[in-house]
C-alpha cells in the first residue's frame, strides 16, 4: 500500500510511541509500524529537533525498546521499528504507561512538546487498568493521543482521559490506521503545537 508523504511538522517534540506487539496478528503489526513511521517522518527525528522512543506491549509485559536519545535520524528510527518482531500474546497497557511515567518522560527535554501516541486495539481498550496511568502522565505535562483501533472502541470513554476531542483518533481497523497515517501525523503535530 502506498502512503502519501506527510506534511512536515515544524514543532520540536519528544514522542513516545506505545503499541501492541502481540494479540493483533502479523499483518496488523506491520500496518501499525508503517503508520508510526509516517508520523515520525513528519516530525523529522534528530537529536536537536524531535526525538522518538518505542515501547511495545505483549504477553503481559512492556518493553522499552528505545529511549529518546537512541536515534540520530528518522532513518535510524525507521530501521529500528522495521526490525521489531511480532511477539504474540495480549499485553497489559498499564505496565507500558508506567514505564513512560517512571523511566522515559523524566528524561524528556523541557521546553518541547512531550507527546505519547498510544495505539489501542479492542482487547486493550476493554481493560480499564491503564486509565489511571494516562491521567497521571497528563498531570506531569505529557500530551496523550489515544488511537483506538477496532469496532468496539468507545470514543466517549477515551475522551474522558485526554485534553481535547482531537486527542482521540478512532479507526475501524488496522487497514484504516494505515490508510489514515498521514491524518494521524497531522493530529500528532496538532497535539504538539498546543
Amino acid at each position: 500500500t502506498l502512503i502519501s508523504e506527510p506534511d512536515p511538522c515544524d514543532i520540536s517534540a519528544d514522542l513516545a510511541f506505545i503499541f501492541p506487539s502481540g494479540g493483533i496478528g502479523q499483518e496488523n503489526f506491520l500496518r501499525q509500524k508503517t503508520a508510526i513511521k509516517t508520523v515520525a517522518k513528519s516530525f523529522g527525528i534528530s537529536p536537536r529537533r524531535s526525538r522518538a522512543s518505542i515501547v511495545t506491549v505483549s504477553d503481559s509485559r512492556a518493553s522499552l525498546v528505545a529511549t529518546f536519545d537512541a536515534f540520530s535520524s528518522t532513518n535510524e528510527f525507521e530501521e529500528s521499528l522495521s526490525s521489531l518482531r511480532y511477539e504474540g500474546g495480549q499485553g497489559d497497557l498499564s505496565v507500558a504507561l508506567k514505564l513512560l511515567e517512571e523511566k522515559l518522560f523524566p528524561k524528556a527535554r523541557e521546553g518541547v512538546a512531550n507527546i505519547a501516541v498510544v495505539i489501542l486495539d479492542d482487547k486493550v481498550n476493554r481493560n480499564g487498568r491503564w486509565r489511571d496511568s494516562v491521567l497521571s502522565l497528563r498531570k506531569k505535562g505529557v500530551r496523550v493521543l489515544l488511537v483506538g483501533v477496532g469496532s468496539k472502541t468507545d470514543r466517549s470513554s477515551l475522551r474522558t482521559l485526554v485534553h481535547s476531542d482531537a486527542d482521540v483518533v478512532i479507526l475501524d481497523s488496522f487497514i484504516g490506521l494505515l490508510k489514515n497515517s498521514v491524518g494521524l501525523a497531522k493530529s500528532t503535530c496538532d497535539a504538539a503545537s498546543k
